[in-house]
C-alpha cells in the first residue's frame, strides 16, 4: 500500500513555509524524516502532544516524523495543521 501523496506534501510544505526562523534543516528518505530545529525540541513536542500529535525526538534539536503507512489524508492534514500552529507560535 502506498502512503497518501499528502504525506510527502506535509514535509515539503513545512520546509518551504515561513518557518525559516524555526526550522534549520529537513532530512530523511520517504516518510521517515527528521526536522532539525534551531532550538531544543522538548517544548515543541509537549505542545504537539497537547494538541493530539505524538512526536519523538531524535537528539536535542530534531523532531522525528515516522507516520504509519495506513495514515489517511485527513490525519495528514490534521498533523500539518498542528505542526504549523506549534512552529508558528
Amino acid at each position: 500500500r502506498r502512503p497518501p501523496r499528502s504525506t510527502l506534501f506535509l514535509y515539503t510544505t513545512l520546509f518551504r513555509s515561513n518557518f525559516q526562523k524555526t526550522i534549520k534543516e529537513q532530512r530523511g528518505l520517504g516518510l521517515m524524516r527528521g526536522i532539525q530545529l534551531k532550538d531544543k525540541v522538548g517544548s515543541f513536542i509537549v505542545r504537539c502532544q497537547n494538541q493530539g500529535l505524538l512526536l519523538i525526538p531524535a537528539g536535542m534539536t530534531v523532531l522525528r516524523l515516522l507516520p504509519p503507512l495506513v495514515t489517511t489524508e485527513p490525519q495528514i492534514q490534521q498533523a500539518l495543521s498542528i505542526l504549523k500552529n506549534v512552529l508558528s507560535a
